[in-house]
């Protein structure tokens, strides 16, 4: 009885797995995404971050510059989840675009002040949404350091409904606590200043190995690659290595981190910008672009 009703909770679970939230949602649909890219035979623009980048560049305005500087036809392609990392970028943007032949021809990757280095990418959220058969040996011995890991790693691969567990929690919370997602959001409004002044622009012995990767595979596949450091309340200095490792790899790197026009009102939950915040960045980005 225990194992059917498992299996029969898996099932359910697979069913159900769109509706968890917005980000399972798009990354289920990241294959209809790149299908999209590649099928179109104007120009290719693909935007890479997580909500930092997806709240701060207003899309149609991006378009419509690009169309006036010359690209012929340009449509923007996203891949932006909530709450991830160069980790989580460098291998999504291998498993549906690199590795199914839907190559962009402009990569815009945005960036804060923490996002350039390697951090932990969640195992489980890399077996289920990242990482494909391809880079499953290099995941397996970069990215899963102790066994913990990879056991995670192996039991999200193989189920759903274990993968998923983090995500039902807040549903689950939400009936049985009044008001759950209000208090959740005033929380993490509250946290999302501190966040974002925590550390400085280089972490002592930081590396830049999915950075790297991300800009050799963009570069392997004649992708042009821009790089740009996105405002926050506060200004912030990105690591010299960094930067350096940037242009290194012949990818255009854009320090708009301090824009010109942006109040602390254009940053209304103290970390990401609102629509008028977001169409006077991609103005900025737009002019930083024509200016090189």
């Amino acid at each position: 009885m225990l194992v059917l009703g498992l299996l029969a909770a898996e099932m359910a679970m697979r069913v159900l797995q769109p509706r968890l939230s917005r980000d399972v949602s798009e990354l289920l649909r990241m294959p209809q995404t790149a299908e999209a890219l590649r099928a179109h035979t104007g120009h290719k623009v693909l935007l890479l971050g997580n909500s930092l980048t997806r709240r701060s560049i207003d899309v149609e305005l991006l378009t419509e510059g690009l169309r006036a500087q010359g690209r012929v036809e340009p449509k923007v392609f996203l891949l932006v989840p909530d709450g991830t990392s160069m980790t989580n970028w460098d291998y999504g943007l291998r498993r549906y675009f690199l590795h199914t032949g839907a190559v962009p021809d402009e990569l815009f990757l945005g960036i804060g002040r923490l996002h350039l280095g390697d951090v932990g990418g969640d195992a489980s959220r890399l077996a289920r949404f990242y990482v494909d058969d391809k880079d499953l040996a290099r995941a397996w011995r970069e990215d899963l350091p102790s066994w913990e890991e990879k056991c995670e790693f192996l039991l999200s691969r193989a189920s759903v409904l274990h993968s998923s567990r983090k995500r039902v929690k807040p549903h689950v919370f939400e009936r049985l606590i009044p008001h759950y997602w209000y208090v959740e959001r005033w929380i993490n409004n509250q946290l999302a200043p501190a966040q974002a002044r925590s550390g400085g622009g280089a972490v002592a012995g930081q590396t830049y190995r999915h950075l790297t990767s991300v800009l050799d595979s963009c570069k392997d596949a004649k992708v042009q690659s821009h790089v740009i450091a996105i405002p926050l309340p506060e200004p912030y200095e990105v690591a010299d290595e960094a930067v350096r490792l940037i242009k290194d790899k012949g990818a255009q790197w854009l320090p708009l981190s301090v824009t010109p026009g942006l109040t602390p009102a254009n940053f209304p939950d103290g970390y990401h910008l609102d629509p008028e915040g977001a169409r006077i960045f991609t103005r900025r980005l737009l002019e930083a672009l024509a200016a090189k």
